[in-house]
């Protein structure tokens, strides 16, 4: 069995939670104030998509990476920088 058959490699939800694991360890962390208390998951929006309390800003954790401005799907980013690495 193929380490491409994983599911974040096929699945945006599941590569949304890859990423999310790598980028942030300890938890969900605004990248706009630095903000750690009161994050919470925006329900019914798209995938991966958090709001802040302190600042009231909506972000996922693909800003401030470089996936952040592409129109690319993040499950097949995933499988380019694998075979590419």
């Amino acid at each position: 069995m193929s380490i491409l058959s994983a599911p974040y490699f096929h699945d945006e939800a599941a590569a949304h939670a890859m990423l999310e694991e790598i980028v942030w360890p300890h938890g969900a962390a605004c990248p706009r104030c630095g903000g750690l208390d009161r994050i919470t998951r925006v329900k019914g929006a798209r995938v991966g998509l958090y709001r802040c309390g302190p600042c009231k800003r909506q972000f996922t954790v693909k800003v401030g990476t470089v996936f952040e401005s592409s129109h690319m799907p993040l499950h097949q980013w995933l499988q380019v920088v694998y075979s590419s690495a």
